[in-house]
C-alpha cells in the first residue's frame, strides 16, 4: 500500500508519469467535455423538468378575492357527479377531488363540497337531489350533464364544467396543447375561477370564436379563456343576424381563407358588416393571424379600420420576424417579445409579472400601425424580417402585437388586440412559470376587454419533460463560450505541464 502510495504522489508531481500518458488524460477530458457540450447545444433552449412527486398543494393566490366573498357571507357549494369513493379511484378525478378538498379546507365558510350519483340523484347520505335545474342551465350551453360533471353555485348563480369531449373525464381542469395532449393538470386556475364566476352578480360574458374561414382555434387559448370567466362557442357569422349583445369578446384566430363582404350598393348584411356593427356597440377583439397564409384582403381592410397592417412584399410574402439572439430556438423564429412603451402595455405588463412579463411568440411577422393603433409587444433590436428565405428588413424593434381603442360614431369605444402570428404562444410557454403568456391572456381581458377577476399566480403541474424557461439565443452563445473555454484551458495547461517536463 505504501508503494502505491509513493508512485502515485510521484506520478501526481509530474515524476514518473510519462508525457505520453499526460496528453491522452488530456485528450480524453477535452473530447467528455465535448460531448457535454454537443448535449448542451442540442438542448440548451430546453430546461429539462423531472418531478419526482405530484405536488398539487394549491397557493394563495386566491386568497384576495375569496377574503371579501367570506366577509359577505358568500355560500359556494361544488357537487360532482359521482360519489367520493368513485372519484378517488378515477385517474383524473383524483386530482380534480385532491384541489376540491384543498379549497374546502382552506375557506371552510365559503365552500361545500357534494356529491351526488347523477343517475339515481341521490347524495351520499341517501338525500334526494334534484339536478334537472342544472341540466336546464347545462343544455343552454349545449352540454348536458354527464358523471364527470362539477357544478358550482352561489345563490342562483351556476356553473357547470362538463366534459364531453375526452374520454379521460374532468379535461376543463387540463390544458391541451394544440395536438390534444395534456400538457398541465390547472385544478386550482379552474376552481378559483369558477368559484369567482359564480360569486358575481354580473351577467356571465361569452367569447365567440369566429367559423367558416378554416379558422385554427387555439386549445390552450380556448381553456385560457374559460378560466377568464367567458363561456366558449363558435360562430358562423353567415348564419346569424348579429353577434349577440353578451359577446365580451370576439376571436379571429388564423383564418386561412377571407371573410364575405357584400358588394357595392347591396343591402345584404354581410360578416364585415356583422363585425363592424359590434364594434360600434363598443366590441372587444383579439385577432391572430397566419403569416403564411394568403392574404386576406377584406378582413385586412376591417384590421386597417382600427390601424393595423401585416407587413407584407409586392409579391404578396409576409415579413417573418426573426431573431438569432433574442430568439430561444435555433432558427430564431420562436422569439421573445417584450413590451412597448405606454399606459396600456405598463398596466398590462405589471400584472404579468412572472418571468419578468416577458412573452414568447413563434413565427410572428411584422405589424405596421396607423391611427388609433399603438404597439404593445416588440421584437428586439437585433431581430431582422425575411420573406422567402431572403432579408428584407434590418431596422429591428418590430411591432409583433398591437392594441387600438378605436372610438366609435355612436360614441362608445372598440377594442382590438392584433398578433400576426399563428402561436400566441411556443409549445408550453401558455402553462410555465419562465414565460408569463397565460396571464398575458388574462391581462389583455382585464385592461382591454373589460373582464373581472383573474387568476393570476395560480399553480399548475406541468405533465411535459421539456418546458421553456428563460434562455435565449444570447444567453445560451455566452453559456456556451464558457463550456468551450473550459477544455481550452485545461488543454493550455496541459501543454505548458508538458513543456516543462521536457525542460527538466
Amino acid at each position: 500500500m505504501n508503494n502505491f502510495k509513493e508512485k502515485f504522489s510521484k506520478a501526481l508531481h509530474g515524476r514518473s508519469l510519462p508525457a505520453t500518458a499526460v496528453t491522452v488524460i488530456l485528450i480524453a477530458s477535452v473530447m467528455l467535455l465535448n460531448m457535454i457540450l454537443y448535449t448542451i447545444g442540442q438542448n440548451y433552449q430546453l430546461y429539462l423538468r423531472f418531478d419526482k412527486e405530484e405536488d398539487l398543494s394549491i397557493s394563495d393566490a386566491s386568497d384576495k378575492n375569496f377574503e371579501d366573498a367570506v366577509l359577505r357571507g358568500d355560500k359556494v357549494t361544488v357537487t360532482f357527479c359521482m360519489y367520493r369513493d368513485v372519484i378517488e379511484n378515477h385517474s383524473t378525478g383524483k386530482l380534480v377531488l385532491n384541489t376540491a378538498e384543498e379549497f374546502a379546507e382552506k375557506y371552510p365558510e365559503l365552500i361545500t363540497l357534494r356529491f351526488v350519483n347523477i343517475i339515481t340523484q341521490l347524495d351520499e347520505r341517501g338525500n334526494f337531489i334534484d339536478t334537472a335545474p342544472y341540466e336546464a342551465f347545462s343544455e343552454e350551453y349545449g352540454v348536458p350533464l354527464s358523471r364527470y360533471s362539477v357544478i358550482f353555485e352561489c345563490g342562483n348563480k351556476v356553473r357547470v364544467l362538463t366534459d364531453t369531449y375526452t374520454s379521460a373525464g374532468f379535461a376543463d381542469f387540463f390544458t391541451f396543447d394544440s395536438s390534444g395532449s395534456v400538457t398541465s393538470y390547472s385544478g386550482e386556475e379552474t376552481f378559483a375561477s369558477m368559484i369567482n364566476y359564480v360569486m358575481q352578480s354580473d351577467e356571465p360574458k361569452y367569447a365567440y370564436f369566429t367559423t367558416g374561414h378554416s379558422e385554427m382555434p387555439s386549445v390552450s387559448l380556448y381553456s385560457v379563456l374559460t378560466r377568464a370567466g367567458y363561456i366558449v362557442e363558435e360562430i358562423n357569422l353567415r348564419k346569424v343576424d348579429k353577434i349577440p349583445d353578451n359577446a365580451g369578446l370576439v376571436v379571429i384566430s388564423n383564418p386561412i381563407s377571407d371573410f364575405e363582404r357584400a358588394a357595392e350598393g347591396s343591402k345584404l348584411h354581410s360578416e364585415i358588416e356583422r363585425l363592424r356593427d359590434y364594434a360600434e356597440r363598443g366590441g372587444n377583439f383579439l385577432v391572430t393571424l397566419d403569416p403564411v397564409a394568403s392574404a386576406t384582403p377584406v378582413l385586412y381592410s376591417f384590421l386597417a379600420e382600427f390601424g393595423f397592417a401585416p407587413d407584407r412584399t409586392s409579391e404578396g410574402e409576409s415579413h417573418i420576424v426573426k431573431d438569432t439572439e433574442n430568439g430561444i430556438t435555433t432558427d430564431g423564429f420562436t422569439l421573445v417579445a417584450s413590451y412597448a412603451d405606454g399606459d396600456v402595455p405598463l398596466a398590462v405588463k405589471e400584472k404579468t409579472d412572472i418571468g419578468g412579463g416577458n412573452i414568447i411568440i413563434r413565427y410572428v411577422s411584422s405589424l405596421t400601425l396607423s391611427g388609433a393603433a399603438r404597439p404593445l409587444l416588440l421584437a428586439s433590436r437585433s431581430a431582422v424580417t425575411e420573406a422567402g428565405g431572403d432579408t428584407v428588413n434590418t431596422d429591428g424593434s418590430y411591432v409583433v402585437a398591437g392594441y387600438s381603442e378605436l372610438e366609435c360614431e355612436s360614441g362608445s369605444t372598440a377594442s382590438m388586440v392584433v398578433v400576426p402570428s399563428v402561436y400566441l404562444t411556443a409549445t408550453d410557454a401558455i402553462v410555465t412559470n419562465g414565460y408569463a403568456n397565460k396571464d398575458f391572456i388574462y391581462a389583455l381581458c382585464e385592461t382591454l376587454f373589460e373582464a373581472d377577476s383573474m387568476t393570476y399566480g395560480c399553480t399548475s403541474y406541468v405533465y411535459n419533460d421539456t418546458v421553456l424557461e428563460n434562455l435565449t439565443m444570447g444567453t445560451a452563445k455566452v453559456y456556451t463560450a464558457v463550456a468551450i473555454a473550459i477544455p481550452v484551458v485545461i488543454a493550455a495547461l496541459g501543454a505548458v505541464l508538458i513543456i516543462r517536463r521536457k525542460n527538466r
